[in-house]
């Protein structure tokens, strides 16, 4: 089988996993490697302005180049089809037999036996730099779409609301590569960067990773570690990200005046900087943590982090949020409001007093993990995979939530 994953952005490197990456890039090249390895000619294309092709472990890496000029200006409105023609170009040229979109939803003109939306996230959020999916963008979708996919319940319902149940929408969990994180030569570099970073053995150590910026709830965990870090002494934060990852008009004036707490004398001395973090060295960074601490502020999906954390054995406190409660359960974690810096405060006391609850609540995160893994992921894709066009299968999007693949 010929597959082709769809990025909407420029942000693919030729080389994963020596480049950071956003979660929905690592999806498609996860993903693209099981297909790989079974035996498929497998794709992971964008577009943008240097052009490049290369393989990646049996997957072909494409930057395709952008059309220059195929923009339009008619009666006041310009579309810009600069990427989407380069991306349809492509599907014309190789004979696919599916197409797998990542959040990138329009899929007119694109060519294969079967053609899939991936949703990576809640297309209906509006606030911060978002802009929600209007009825007419999920009427383009669903003339061009045979299959639909939501990482999460909370996303498929999303994405079912917009539709008006008009299609049964597929849960497909994300994976994760337990063995990777769980390695001992994750675990020894884990140990070894806490050294470098002249981190006591005896610390606490909480790890944010992403990009800094208020969505993120990077200021409220700036308010609520300073806060910590004035009741405790052996309490250290990990900070692994930056304020620019991705292409975002990110509001930062917030999340900046927040970070300013963490550049105070008693607080700065226990925190540290990592920047943008190569994927090759996250089973470090997480190994090197206790906790993992995801304050996210909008309706996030259940995301990449909460898998990689989980996998690595550390508890989580994330925000209850989105499809965070999907993942994070007060078996492997605390759920606390978005935005309360108490709660936040809270949860990061009782987990920083108790090791035994740091063990049994990371013991049963490696559970969680071990059943998903993107083996699995890819065998619960493999039915829409198989659609003939215009074909939908599953249950009606409008019945009862059930333990099926579908709402």
């Amino acid at each position: 089988m010929r597959i082709l994953h769809l990025l909407n952005h420029g942000h693919l490197s030729p080389d994963p996993r020596q480049a950071p990456a956003s979660g929905v890039v690592r999806v498609a090249l996860e993903l693209a490697r099981v297909q790989a390895r079974e035996g498929h000619t497998v794709t992971v294309a964008t577009a943008g302005a240097r052009p490049w092709t290369t393989d990646w472990g049996g997957v072909t890496l494409r930057m395709l180049p952008e059309r220059r000029f195929a923009v339009l200006e008619w009666q006041g409105k310009r579309w810009d089809f600069r990427r989407h023609l380069a991306l349809a170009q492509e599907t014309w040229r190789h004979g696919y037999d599916v197409v797998h979109s990542h959040n990138y939803g329009y899929l007119k003109a694109m060519r294969a036996r079967v053609k899939l939306m991936h949703f990576h996230s809640d297309p209906l959020y509006a606030g911060h730099h978002f802009q929600p999916w209007r009825p007419q963008d999920f009427d383009t979708m669903l003339r061009s779409t045979d299959g639909l996919i939501a990482v999460c319940h909370f996303v498929a319902e999303r994405v079912a609301e917009g539709i008006r149940h008009r299609r049964p929408v597929w849960v497909v969990p994300n994976g994760v590569d337990t063995a990777w994180y769980q390695s001992e030569e994750a675990k020894q570099a884990g140990s070894e960067l806490r050294r470098h970073l002249n981190i006591p053995p005896s610390a606490i150590v909480f790890l944010f990773c992403g990009q800094f910026e208020a969505i993120k709830g990077i200021g409220v965990l700036a308010e609520a570690f300073a806060q910590l870090a004035s009741r405790r002494d052996h309490v250290y934060l990990l900070l692994a990200g930056g304020r620019r990852l991705w292409e975002s008009a990110a509001e930062e004036s917030a999340a900046d005046e927040a970070l300013g707490r963490l550049g105070q004398d008693d607080v700065k001395r226990r925190t540290r900087l990592l920047g943008l973090v190569e994927q090759a060295r996250m089973p470090a960074v997480y190994q090197a943590s206790d906790v993992v601490v995801i304050p996210s502020l909008w309706t996030e999906a259940a995301s990449l982090v909460t898998l990689e954390s989980a996998a690595s054995g550390k508890p989580i406190i994330a925000s209850n949020v989105g499809g965070m409660p999907e993942v994070v359960t007060s078996d492997n974690g605390i759920l606390v409001e978005p935005g309360d810096v108490d709660q936040l405060i809270q949860g990061m006391e009782v987990l920083a007093s108790d090791r035994e609850l740091r063990e049994r609540m990371g013991r049963q995160g490696l559970a969680l993990a071990a059943a998903r893994s993107w083996e699995i992921t890819w065998q619960r894709l493999k039915p829409l995979y198989g659609l003939a066009p215009n074909v939908s299968q599953g249950v009606d999007s409008r019945a009862p939530r059930r333990s099926a693949e579908t709402v």
